[in-house]
């Protein structure tokens, strides 16, 4: 059975070569068009021709994959949102991973590294407060009454050993999270450059996924964002 991560590597080169061979045929058009004037209004002109043509096949990259056209790894931040009733703080953080997760009808997708924060503390008893959301049905473990809520994981920070864990998935199986060690998976994060998580869709091969996690601690500092040290799981 061929590699999936293979594939989607492929698949995406193939997806990103396409725009370019498009890209420089027509500007080699434009090009030889107006090299014979290139000054004043024509110039202007052809300039003008050159941006859109970028912009527009920028928007049909990004369609295709979304981490086209410069895309750096960074830190989302939803902001503070605040409850109405009893005043509850939630913000929270988020990162693409670096690979895709799969592929849709042509377009790539990525996974999701997603942190809940409350108070400026990790989320706990019914939220989730550290989980990765993919795009479809995580394998579960098994299917007895312990087991189809779980699923085997792989996972690696940096260069350091390979770790097998359980995992928990939440109700609608596209995402998957460390209960039980939600504040240890927390301070693991923010003490590497990279996660490597390996996992597997229902009923097809395992992929890897990377995350980079540079600017992660210095970004939760700057929110004033905690880890509860004292706290095996939830905080």
């Amino acid at each position: 059975m061929p590699d999936a991560t293979n594939s989607d590597k492929h698949f995406k080169t193939g997806l990103i070569l396409i725009p370019i061979i498009i890209v420089a045929v027509i500007l080699g058009g434009i090009w030889i068009y107006g090299a014979f004037d290139l000054s004043g209004d024509r110039a202007r002109r052809v300039d003008e021709d050159i941006r859109s043509i970028n912009k527009d096949f920028d928007a049909i990259g990004r369609a295709q994959d979304p981490h086209c056209c410069g895309w750096k790894p960074h830190w989302e931040d939803t902001g503070v949102s605040t409850n109405a009733i009893d005043r509850t703080m939630t913000e929270f953080l988020s990162s693409e991973s670096v690979d895709p997760d799969g592929a849709d009808s042509g377009s790539l997708h990525y996974a999701e590294l997603r942190i809940c924060f409350q108070n400026g503390r990790l989320c706990s008893g019914r939220t989730v407060g550290v989980a990765i959301d993919v795009h479809g049905m995580v394998e579960p473990a098994g299917y007895g009454p312990d087991e189809d809520s779980s699923t085997n994981v792989r996972l690696r920070f940096d260069n350091e050993k390979i770790v097998h864990q359980m995992w928990d998935i939440t109700e609608d199986h596209d995402a998957l999270y460390p209960s039980g060690n939600e504040n240890l998976f927390l301070n693991q994060l923010t003490h590497h450059n990279e996660l490597l998580l390996e996992f597997s869709y229902y009923e097809k091969a395992p992929r890897t996924v990377t995350f980079d996690l540079t600017g992660l601690s210095e970004k939760m500092m700057m929110d004033s964002l905690k880890i509860d040290s004292k706290a095996g799981g939830g905080a």
